[in-house]
């Protein structure tokens, strides 16, 4: 019987150890090189979605940017030769443009822009050269930048206005559309114009004459009153000194003679009328008042304060108010007692003074006036007329009295308004009946005033016109775009 064999396994070929160890190596070294690519894909892409993220991120700030900036322009009202840097009105810089500073949202996101002055034919502005539009049409352009985490986004739009450019103020100093007073010592330095009589009473000085509608007269004439008397047999023209002369009135520092060049009547009516887009009981920014943005010192007197029931506003016994928006519906306003109201130095505000008598308002009985009294006290630290813009929808009255000094612009075409008591006033004024007297120091025109044009602000409502998206490495305003 035979014996069984052992189990014999056949014995390897020499080298094949080496190449299964190889062959092993080299596919480790693959896998390992797929799973390499495959992290940097998933980094890559991770990365490049982030980027996208911020770059839309970055492109919705710019484009916030460009809208609070219109809104800006459109409540705050710059002149033709000014721009808007930030909030603040200022005079354009030498490449005709504002610039604000950042502003930060959410997330360290950040956003600013530039804003031109109205643009001028030639000039170039979201890929088109402007060109007159006429009707009155003007046009500015806004810059943007929104930036996310070092993305930036650029873009440019055109924004025109087709609100008009006549004149707010029809003459450079007073109109009284039925009547104008001038009395005392009151010297008033600005054109004093009315449709209706002019009058001019003690040692008034009417500095740089008056302008006349059609059917209006001065008083006293320079012309001498003349008549015959009978002298013997003869009869002769016997002639008095002009009503004038005996009244001590002087026009342009005469008194003793007619001057054409400062006394002139024209061949049509003055119009005043208010611009339709003035501040309303719905578009305003009187929550100002009780959120505690616009500083309000009420003294020891709980008479100071603002009524949202019937936007009356009163200051007295001490009370101060700055004011620092754009915008002011009132019903009626009352200021007494040593108090003072407040214009920032960066803001350009306008005050609507509603009425009953507007078939459009809420205003109750009794108000629609402005008065202020007592040592009151204006202080407009702009040191611009135009930067404080006063319009009154109905008869008021509005009343600056006892040593009132205040800077503004004051449009009241239906309304009557007094000046008196050492009071001092620079500015442009339109009312109904015009009355300063009884120690009213000055009058001044503010040559500022004929930059306000009708609805300014107001009316001139800018749109957007034009837009384009600019390189992201640009840094002026114009750069890139």
């Amino acid at each position: 019987m035979r014996s069984p064999r052992a189990s014999q396994k056949a014995p390897l070929a020499r080298g094949d150890d080496g190449f299964a160890l190889a062959a092993a190596v080299i596919v480790m070294f693959i896998a390992g090189l797929l799973v390499a690519v495959a992290v940097s894909t998933a980094t890559f892409t991770a990365s490049s979605g982030t980027r996208d993220e911020q770059s839309r991120s970055a492109f919705e700030a710019a484009e916030a940017a460009l809208r609070t900036a219109t809104y800006r322009i459109n409540m705050k009202g710059p002149g033709s030769s000014e721009c808007l840097a930030g909030t603040a009105v200022q005079a354009a810089g030498s490449d005709h443009y504002c610039t604000g500073e950042a502003e930060h949202l959410s997330n360290g996101t950040t956003f600013r822009y530039w804003t031109s002055q109205v643009l001028e034919d030639g000039a170039r502005c979201a890929g088109q050269t402007i060109e007159a539009a006429g009707g009155g049409t003007v046009q500015r352009c806004v810059t943007a930048e929104g930036v996310v985490k070092g993305v930036k986004e650029r873009m440019q739009e055109r924004i025109a206005s087709s609100g008009g450019s006549s004149k707010l103020f029809p003459v450079a100093g007073i109109l009284g559309l039925e009547e104008v007073e001038v009395s005392g010592s009151v010297s008033a330095v600005g054109v004093v114009a009315s449709n209706g009589l002019i009058h001019g009473e003690g040692s008034a000085a009417f500095t740089r004459g008056y302008e006349l509608g059609p059917a209006g007269t001065f008083e006293p004439s320079a012309e001498r009153v003349c008549k015959e008397v009978k002298q013997g047999k003869k009869t002769v023209l016997s002639c008095e000194e002009s009503p004038r002369v005996k009244s001590g009135v002087t026009v342009c520092g005469n008194k003793s003679t007619p001057m054409p060049e400062c006394e002139a009547k024209l061949s049509e009516p003055f119009v005043a009328a208010l611009p339709t887009n003035h501040a309303t009981e719905s578009a305003n920014e009187d929550a100002r008042l009780e959120n505690g943005e616009d500083e309000f010192f009420k003294g020891w007197t709980t008479e100071n304060n603002f009524n949202p029931a019937n936007h009356e506003l009163s200051l007295s016994a001490n009370g101060r108010l700055t004011l620092g928006g754009a915008r002011y519906y009132l019903c009626n306003f009352k200021a007494t007692s040593n108090s003072e109201l407040i214009i920032a130095a960066d803001a350009k505000v306008e005050i609507f003074v509603d009425s009953p008598e507007d078939p459009n308002g809420k205003c109750p009985a009794g108000s629609g006036k402005f008065e202020s009294e007592g040592d009151f006290h204006f202080k407009n630290l702009s040191g611009k007329a135009s930067s404080l813009l006063i319009m009154m929808y109905g008869k008021g009255p509005f009343k600056l009295l006892n040593g009132a000094e205040l800077q503004a612009s004051l449009f009241a075409p239906q309304a009557e308004i007094v000046m008196n008591g050492g009071t001092k006033f620079t500015g442009g004024i339109v009312g109904n009946k015009v009355f300063l007297d009884n120690g009213l120091q000055m009058f001044q025109w503010a040559s500022e005033d004929e930059e306000l044009e009708v609805g300014n602000p107001g009316s001139s409502i800018y749109y957007r016109t034009g837009w384009t998206q600019c390189s992201s490495e640009g840094q002026t305003p114009t750069e890139g775009c």
